[in-house]
């Protein structure tokens, strides 16, 4: 009990975010990135925030990365990130062998996200 950690965010900026996935991915970069920049950026996969948040399951899955790129312009705007860069994650391809696995690897998106504003 007497080793709590904790880390101070901007609160009326998260209050801010329009939408839960805004306000999720806010709280989880003010916990576990502090030093995020452009020698050292963050690299954040779709399919572990999909999984981590659970607000990201949809029917298609483009719906869902226009939705989570629609945060991070948000973020781009309120200068929580400098800049995004989204690369495709194809390199599972020769592995898989069914077309449905094949459709899910193509969805999996790495960003590379360089951030020197405080959150």
């Amino acid at each position: 009990m007497n080793d709590i950690e904790y880390r101070q965010f901007n609160y009326r900026q998260m209050m801010q975010l329009k939408t839960h996935l805004a306000r999720w991915l806010y709280k989880r970069l003010a916990y576990y990135y502090s030093n995020a920049g452009h020698t050292a950026p963050i690299r954040l996969s779709f399919a572990r925030m999909r999984d981590e948040s659970g607000m990201l399951d949809r029917v298609r899955t483009n719906d869902a990365i226009k939705e989570l790129e629609a945060v991070f312009e948000v973020f781009k705007t309120i200068r929580v990130f400098n800049s995004v860069q989204r690369i495709k994650d194809i390199s599972r391809l020769s592995i898989l062998s069914t077309p449905a696995s094949r459709i899910n690897s193509l969805s999996q998106r790495v960003y590379n996200i360089a951030s020197n504003c405080y959150i």
